[in-house]
């Protein structure tokens, strides 16, 4: 059984198991196969940068290389901020408690959402199912595992009382429009009624 996620809620602790739902069981999916003309399957390869490599399916991997050209492990390392200053990560939400915080729905909307679990628990939470089908929404940092910036998680719940954990990112949107807006002013010896027509000489 997959490590449970603690959550704390009303000063009491809750231990909550995960079952991702894919797009895959919503909407159901479909593979695209090439085949050549023999009517073989076709493998997908890459060519190399000099135009004449063919490189086949796990052929190419990521390596990271010091300025000097001397190969280093991932382990060794470290994220630093734009000052130099070493960044530490965030440890993952299954090695530690979780608290509930409320939001509102308009909160929760402008949220990107990109993955949602299936939240069942043996625990006896019958006070925090009331508070999600009264309509509230719970949230609370997240990060499935150890990574340099947390996500945001959400508790909810549908009609029928079945419990959600959706996770996702603030949804980064920008408005654009004019700064101000000027009223149309009469010209000189036009009344204000008179500026208010509309000539159909101009169309």
């Amino acid at each position: 059984m997959a490590q449970p996620l603690a959550i704390e809620f009303d000063k009491k602790q809750f231990l909550f198991q995960l079952q991702k739902i894919d797009r895959s069981q919503l909407y159901g999916y479909k593979d695209i196969e090439t085949f050549d003309e023999e009517g073989k399957p076709c493998n997908l390869a890459t060519i190399a940068g000099d135009g004449h490599t063919i490189v086949g399916s796990g052929g190419v991997s990521i390596a990271y290389l010091t300025s000097d050209g001397e190969w280093r492990d991932k382990s060794d390392l470290k994220p630093v901020d734009t000052h130099g200053n070493e960044v530490k990560p965030v440890p993952s939400a299954f090695k530690t408690t979780s608290v509930l915080e409320p939001i509102s729905i308009d909160e929760y909307l402008s949220y990107n959402i990109r993955s949602v679990y299936l939240v069942q628990s043996e625990s006896n939470i019958e006070e925090l199912t009331k508070n999600l089908k009264s309509s509230t929404i719970y949230s609370f940092p997240f990060s499935f595992r150890e990574s340099l910036d947390a996500s945001t998680a959400f508790l909810l719940t549908s009609e029928d009382g079945t419990i959600f954990l959706t996770v996702g990112k603030k949804t980064d949107i920008q408005y654009i429009g004019f700064e101000q807006f000027s009223e149309l002013e009469a010209e000189e010896g036009e009344t204000e009624e008179e500026g208010e027509d509309m000539d159909f000489g101009m169309m």
